[in-house]
């Protein structure tokens, strides 16, 4: 929240920020709960997940909100074995075949595009 209240703060009046945080909802997730296999980024010093709510709240306070989930399935670089050649030609495969607009609201990653306000008008125009 102090990031995002930060850059809102600095961004002049009518500016245009993005924000990216990664989708609880995506089908890697699930993936990974599902399959036992850790994500490849929970090394990370802070990784935490958001539903499109949970970040929709999270940017409160911007005049314009459009939130669009994104990135479908890249190859592990980091699991070998069975579940790792499963993942990579299977899954990855089967994903990138599909439409985009079907598959995209399962994406791994959320962006937010976001505008400040307009600064008032004197006279109140």
């Amino acid at each position: 929240r102090a990031l995002v209240g930060e850059c809102r703060r600095v961004l002049k009046p009518g500016g245009e920020a993005v924000f990216q945080v990664y989708n609880r909802m995506s089908w890697l997730n699930a993936l990974s709960k599902l399959m036992k296999v850790p994500l490849e980024h929970e090394d990370a010093p802070v990784l935490r997940k958001y539903t499109a709510r949970e970040f929709r709240d999270l940017l409160n306070g911007f005049h314009d909100v459009r939130i669009v989930e994104e990135r479908f399935p890249v190859k592990s670089r980091l699991h070998g074995g069975w579940k790792g050649t499963l993942f990579n030609t299977f899954f990855v495969g089967t994903f990138n075949a599909l439409p985009r607009p079907l598959v995209r609201r399962f994406g791994w990653h959320l962006l937010a595009f976001c505008k400040k306000a307009p600064a008032a008008q004197p006279g109140g125009k």
